[in-house]
């Protein structure tokens, strides 16, 4: 399900993100001022109608998350894609250079994070001090168009990189009912979850499910595609962890699998913290507005 913040980007070289409690992620090296979130990498790039007034540059940033877990919460696969894009508005401002946060990238490339420049890009200027700049300056970015100048991945099977997960527990009741309990844990508290649901499938049957617990959100019966959905607007701090109940006729605990996982967030796990935007022919401070957004590809938990 997709979906887009009402959340404004902002514009300016302000300090980027400051965290809460100047908590240190595990992996996390990238913070967003700002945001209009959306769920597919192919809207991010989409010059449709902005949320609000972009300045002369803009400087986009998106991530997709794709995971596969087992019920015993090892994991299959965690892969992290993203791309900073630039977009010129101003026919006198193309050429213009990024400079990057070198600690997030630092922190990012200790966690595992590869970075790869355009190729139009000076990639030895990158490595050494974060700054994205073009090699020729003879040819300048293009109007009101969006280009990726950098992407950075990341795969793992380490379960402490997964910044939300869950614990998927049915159980045979002897009776002919199962009672299932899913848990969620925000493992990864520098980052608020927008949007947050939970597919949970329910076999064949078209009963409704006795819920017998819900401590965050809401939830929702889809009788004719057999799902339960679970719902929650936010997951931060203070909601680290919820709990949904349910009992249902049968005893096959397979069925309720695999459970699917959607999100979005405006801080990022990869991408560079942006410091600031100049004009790459007189090094004169630039104002840009900024984006920054993460959504999840595929998250799925499948029956052991």
């Amino acid at each position: 399900s997709s979906s887009t913040s009402s959340r404004k980007p902002k514009t300016g070289g302000m300090a980027i993100g400051a965290k809460k409690k100047n908590k240190k992620s595990k992996f996390l090296s990238g913070m967003s001022t700002s945001s209009s979130s959306t769920s597919t990498t192919a809207a991010v790039v989409d010059e449709g109608t902005p949320a609000a007034p972009l300045a002369s540059t803009h400087v986009q940033v998106h991530e997709d998350l794709t995971i596969t877990m087992k019920q015993d919460m090892t994991v299959d696969s965690m892969t992290v894609k993203g791309f900073l894009a630039v977009t010129c508005r101003d026919e006198d401002k193309r050429i213009i250079d990024v400079q990057c946060n070198t600690e997030s990238i630092a922190n990012g490339t200790n966690n595992d994070f590869t970075y790869k420049c355009n190729p139009k890009m000076d990639g030895t200027e990158f490595k050494n001090s974060g700054l994205l700049c073009l090699k020729n300056k003879t040819r300048p970015y293009p109007i009101n168009k969006a280009v990726k100048i950098l992407q950075w991945r990341m795969s793992t099977t380490d379960e402490t990189k997964v910044p939300l997960t869950f614990n998927c527990w049915p159980e045979s009741q002897g009776d002919g009912t199962t009672q299932v309990t899913i848990e969620y844990t925000l493992e990864n508290t520098d980052l608020t979850l927008y949007d947050v649901t939970v597919r949970i499938p329910l076999g064949d049957s078209s009963d409704a499910p006795d819920i017998q617990n819900i401590q965050e959100g809401s939830f929702r019966h889809n009788s004719r595609m057999g799902f339960l959905e679970w719902s929650i607007p936010s997951i931060n701090e203070d909601n680290q962890t919820g709990t949904l109940e349910f009992a249902m006729n049968g005893d096959e605990e397979e069925i309720f699998f695999p459970v699917e996982i959607n999100f979005t967030a405006e801080t990022l796990l990869g991408g560079p913290q942006i410091e600031s935007v100049v004009d790459g022919t007189n090094e004169e401070p630039t104002t840009f507005s900024n984006d920054c957004s993460l959504s999840v590809n595929s998250y799925t938990i499948k029956f052991e």
